[in-house]
């Protein structure tokens, strides 16, 4: 049997020409399609929404083959910041309207809990398993969703996927289950003025829980779509294809003979990166690993490339332009990829860059500093008379000084907002070291996050908030090889003074971190992610990679949930404005900037309520991921319809 091969998808393509081609022209015709049934081509005819084929031999099509396809493009890339407005505006409108009601969802269960406790009726676990064998019945027979023409001709390309749409039928295929004798069920319980059956209880709380669940996985499948699919993709593609059409006029004009033809000999690759970044958001998002990208890092370094490659592609030709044809309109750079969007759903206008500018000096403050620390984990490392608890809190505490003393150096304000709600659940929750497993679950725009949750787990307003008296040592889920070195008098050094991979050992023998190895399996990693649960104050998760755009938010890794217990607590944190601190475009970027970051920290998740059963395949648990992914997007963007200044802040 021959070996798969192995080698990136677009590497693959440029084997087949003929093929590439007509995968590229068919990508092509379904995404008008979809802007078709949209609406984005009212008023066009139907014999106009075609896309002008490319020759299978590779030439050139005609000039007005060209032309008519930036006109499709253009007409498609301009109609979606309005319905995306208007798509995200809907979904979310209906996911805040439910959130209170899935938050005294939460809180109900919770007082449910400690009487069933209380009154000897049965431990956590029995409760547990009565909520979820009616959890899985309202799934079964819920009308959760109905996809309306928007989603149907999305779906018919297979760009989403209707929420909760995987769990259901899973939920449908399972046989009911009784998990309690009647007289369980029937047990009286009187909440806050109210009297309550334990079925009804529950029952009412499975319902809101997933009406919630449904509304969150639509404003993420929407945001994905709108925001990451087709705004992104039709940025890119148009300046792909006003090159295109401005090298044929050159051409035309005999005029750049040799760098036309170089240039366009760079475009068979163009195009099957383009497949390959479809083909990604074509992932069922019910898989237990992820085929192609849609998901992780590689994603990220491929819609990275396609900033790159689109703004240099646009400054060659339009230098050629200008040189050659001046009459001509030069190609344009969308605002969505260069970060200067406006509108609901994007950056709030009172985070970001301030005035001013990181220079050498203090960046050099800061490599200092990043020595200064190094030196600090050596002698930890180095310590035997510490054990393994006191080890971690001596670690940690050096953590909290390095980044408080970092932020002052770069210029970065932190503030810290906590969600009014958050003490409605928390006075429910023993938050305190051995109480319930919590998992901090933070956005991940760029590298500077590291810093700032720092900063945040020693903040008065999160430690008030948890009922904490200090900040206490956590452990984070992290990969190897995040802070790489340079070669120095032949030796690989980082910012710390060691190599990359001592410093990765280090976070595992002295902070107690749990590394996950970025070049091979994490089989090992769930035994010591569980571990860390169960002995740790609490886990910190950026469950997503960092961003190759302002408004990139990816779909989160939900692998993880499958591995948290079931009692765990998960706590969001969103990032204002710290994307614009630090942008990951053009490729080793070094240009910081001073400026003010928010964190939005949201009310708990409580994890029994929320995550679903692990039974057959319903251990993927995407719609937990999805629901989180709202509650990002809706804490990190501006919806449009709220006043910052409302907000209350610590």
């Amino acid at each position: 049997m021959p070996d798969p091969d192995t080698r990136p998808l677009n590497e693959q393509l440029l084997d087949d020409p003929v093929s590439l081609i007509r995968t590229y022209d068919e990508h092509a015709q379904a995404f008008l399609e979809v802007g078709r049934r949209e609406g984005h081509y009212a008023g066009w005819p139907e014999k106009d929404v075609r896309w002008p084929s490319t020759p299978l031999d590779g030439s050139t099509p005609t000039m007005e083959d060209l032309s008519h396809r930036v006109r499709l493009v253009r007409a498609l890339e301009e109609g979606i910041p309005g319905r995306r407005e208007s798509r995200l505006k809907e979904a979310h409108r209906n996911f805040a309207d439910l959130a209170d009601a899935y938050y005294a969802g939460a809180e109900l269960y919770l007082q449910v809990k400690a009487r069933f406790e209380e009154g000897g009726h049965g431990s956590s676990d029995t409760l547990l398993e009565m909520y979820q064998s009616l959890y899985l019945e309202a799934l079964a027979k819920g009308d959760l969703f109905s996809p309306d023409v928007g989603e149907a001709a999305l779906g018919g390309v297979g760009v989403t996927h209707v929420p909760l749409s995987h769990a259901q039928a899973v939920a449908e295929a399972l046989e009911a289950v009784d998990a309690a004798d009647e007289p369980l069920w029937n047990l009286q319980f009187d909440i806050e003025g109210e009297s309550l059956t334990l079925r009804d209880a529950l029952t009412g709380v499975a319902r809101v829980t997933l009406d919630y669940v449904a509304a969150g996985g639509l404003v993420a499948t929407r945001y994905n779509v709108y925001t990451n699919f087709s705004w992104f993709g039709c940025s890119v593609w148009r300046v792909f294809l006003e090159a295109e059409l401005l090298l044929a006029k050159l051409e035309q004009a005999g005029r750049g003979r040799i760098l036309v033809r170089k240039i366009r000999a760079e475009f068979p690759r163009a195009r099957a990166v383009m497949i390959e970044w479809v083909q990604a958001h074509q992932e069922d998002p019910s898989r237990i690993r992820p085929r192609n990208y849609w998901y992780g890092s590689e994603y990220s370094y491929l819609t990275r490339g396609m900033i790159d490659g689109s703004v240099q592609l646009a400054g060659i030709v339009n230098r050629l332009v200008a040189r050659y044809l001046p009459k001509e309109r030069p190609a344009e750079i969308p605002p969505l990829i260069v970060n200067e969007t406006r509108g609901a759903f994007a950056e709030y206008g009172h985070v970001g860059k301030t005035a001013g500018s990181t220079g050498k000096r203090k960046l050099g403050a800061w490599v200092w500093r990043s020595l200064r620390y190094g030196r600090e984990k050596k002698g930890l490392a180095s310590r035997t008379d510490l054990g393994e608890e006191e080890r971690h809190e001596e670690a940690w505490a050096r953590w909290l000084d390095y980044a408080n003393d970092a932020l002052g150096l770069l210029g970065i304000e932190v503030d810290v907002t906590v969600d009014p709600s958050f003490g409605r659940i928390a006075r429910h929750l023993d938050l305190g070291p051995g109480g319930v497993p919590i998992l901090f679950s933070p956005t991940h725009r760029n590298l500077l996050d590291h810093l700032v949750f720092y900063h945040v787990m020693q903040h008065p307003a999160l430690l008030e908030a948890m009922g904490w008296k200090a900040s206490r040592p956590c452990s984070i889920l992290s990969k190897t090889g995040l802070i790489p070195g340079m070669r120095v008098a032949g030796r690989n050094v980082n910012m710390f003074g060691m190599s990359t991979e001592k410093f990765d050992r280090y976070q595992r023998e002295v902070d107690g971190y749990v590394m996950l190895d970025r070049s091979g399996p994490g089989r090992h990693t769930t035994r010591e992610m569980t571990s860390a649960m169960e002995k740790r104050p609490g886990v910190i998760y950026a469950m997503g990679t960092t961003s190759a755009f302002d408004l990139q938010s990816l779909p989160l890794q939900h692998g993880m949930f499958a591995l948290i217990p079931p009692d765990s607590v998960i706590v969001p944190l969103a990032y204002r404005g710290i994307y614009a601190l630090w942008p990951r475009c053009p490729m080793g970027n070094k240009q910081l900037s001073p400026g003010k970051v928010e964190v939005h920290v949201s009310p708990p998740i409580v994890g029994e309520t929320t995550l679903l059963p692990r039974r057959r395949s319903l251990r993927v648990q995407a719609e937990a991921a999805a629901l989180l992914q709202a509650i990002h997007i809706e804490a990190l963007f501006d919806p449009g319809d709220s006043d910052p200044s409302e907000r209350t802040s610590a």
